[in-house]
């Protein structure tokens, strides 16, 4: 009997934790959390007044100025922060000294606004393709127009590259001697070739019958920005020229007595 019981109870409780395995849910396994995935945001491109920027010309009012070789190199440099550097140069005797100065600037469709501590200036802008164009006007009416370019590398040596003819000529910078250049039609054959680090030089000589004076040589700018150093191949002797450079125009200077003469040279001839 007591047997018997026995087994009924160790039944009973092996029937009861039976159950309990059966009523036991089925555990599953987490899923692996994936971590979220934030959506790339496309950086805002920059303003395209953003980078350096070289000055190329100067216009006051309507007069052209005919800018220094050293001070070709200015330059705007803009930065994404709304900082800006401007750097002038300034020739020395021997070299071309970089001058920066630090301002801040706000730019809209159609104007900048520079800052410094102590002034503050407007302008109106345009950019075509890799030009900027600023247009400053002043209190009493007058207009400066500044140009630059964007990314332009200046190398005042290649720049002169190609071949130059004399157009005008004029001393202490007034009076026209034109009709030295049509007398006899001599002078205005005369014409400056740059090629590589080579350079001819070919003038005429009334006097002797318009005859031929070739230089032939070698050149190189100074780190002035304003004396060319030529060196004669046929005699190995060294010559110093001052000149001044544009684009489109190029001066070269000499001392006829005690007048200094400017002879002026474009890419184009000028006389037959």
């Amino acid at each position: 009997m007591k047997k018997s019981l026995f087994i009924t109870v160790l039944s009973m409780l092996c029937g009861l934790v039976a159950c309990d395995k059966e009523k036991q849910p089925e555990v599953t396994p987490d899923k692996e959390q994936q971590p979220e995935v934030t959506p790339d945001v496309p950086e805002t491109p920059p303003h395209p007044i953003v980078g350096e920027w070289r000055l190329m010309n100067i216009i006051n009012n309507k007069d052209t100025l005919i800018l220094e070789n050293c001070a070709r190199k200015s330059s705007l440099l803009f930065k994404r922060d709304g900082t800006l550097t401007r750097t002038l140069y300034q020739k020395t005797e021997d070299d071309c000294k970089p001058i920066p100065e630090a301002l801040t600037y706000t730019v809209t469709t159609n104007k900048i606004i520079m800052q410094t501590d102590a002034n503050t200036e407007n302008y109106d802008y345009t950019i075509v393709s890799n030009t900027l164009t600023m247009v400053y006007k002043n209190q009493s009416g007058g207009v400066q127009t500044t140009t630059y370019e964007k990314d332009y590398k200046y190398d005042l040596q290649k720049e002169l590259i190609g071949t130059w003819y004399i157009h005008h000529l004029r001393r202490d910078g007034r009076y026209n001697y034109d009709w030295v250049l049509t007398n006899s039609n001599c002078r205005s054959q005369q014409k400056i070739i740059f090629e590589g680090n080579n350079i001819e030089i070919h003038q005429y000589k009334i006097k002797a019958g318009c005859k031929l004076v070739l230089f032939e040589g070698t050149y190189r700018v100074l780190p002035n920005l304003r004396v060319i150093e030529a060196r004669s191949k046929r005699f190995n002797k060294v010559g110093l020229t001052e000149f001044e450079y544009t684009k489109d125009q190029l001066i070269i200077y000499r001392w006829v007595g005690n007048e200094l003469e400017e002879e002026i040279y474009k890419r184009t001839p000028r006389w037959k």
